[in-house]
């Protein structure tokens, strides 16, 4: 993980898109971890926003899909790319959307749509698109409690089996023309 996160800062730099950073990741990952006797890896998603153009850009590395909540329903941005740290020289596609003023962006790790019922059914990535689609007019912040209580029930009080993370993002839609008072990131 730490090794991870200080490839990370050091590829994300100012200009570099989502699918570049995560190859400057795997090629650091693969020579790091080249000749370990267990196979490693890391799956990871990155999304970059662009409040002028109003474009989010996805890039993902084995990673689950991220999700985009709108009034029309969850778009899929998948992860078109392999998980990271395998070998050296791999490409990552990135995938663009146009997300409308508060649309939600949601991030997860499949601790989460793997979390088991009390008869070892999955919560699974239905459940999740589900729950935020009924929760997705609230605050962010209230939504992600809404999703972790269901999960929580889903569970039936059993222990959670694996860690699990969600991330929650309110679009805000591109920033006004600066002819109308300037651009503003959210």
């Amino acid at each position: 993980m730490a090794m991870t996160r200080s490839l990370l800062h050091a590829a994300a730099r100012p200009g570099a898109g989502p699918g570049e950073v995560l190859a400057a990741v795997n090629d650091g990952l693969a020579r790091d971890l080249a000749g370990q006797r267990l196979p490693c890896f890391v799956t990871l998603a990155i999304a970059a926003w662009d409040p002028r153009s109003g474009v989010l850009t996805v890039a993902g590395g084995g990673h689950n899909p991220l999700l985009l909540v709108g009034e029309d329903g969850v778009r899929r941005l998948p992860s078109l790319g392999p998980a990271l740290g395998v070998r050296t020289g791999l490409v990552f596609p990135e995938e663009e959307a146009r997300p409308s003023r508060g649309d939600l962006l949601a991030l997860y790790t499949d601790g989460l749509t793997e979390a088991r019922g009390p008869d070892g059914s999955l919560y699974g990535l239905e459940r999740l698109e589900a729950a935020l689609s009924r929760f997705r007019g609230r605050p962010a912040c209230e939504t992600l409690s809404a999703v972790w209580d269901e999960v929580a029930a889903f569970r039936g009080g059993g222990p959670a089996t694996d860690d699990a993370t969600l991330i929650l993002a309110r679009c805000q839609g591109p920033a006004d023309d600066e002819r109308k008072g300037g651009t503003h990131a959210h």
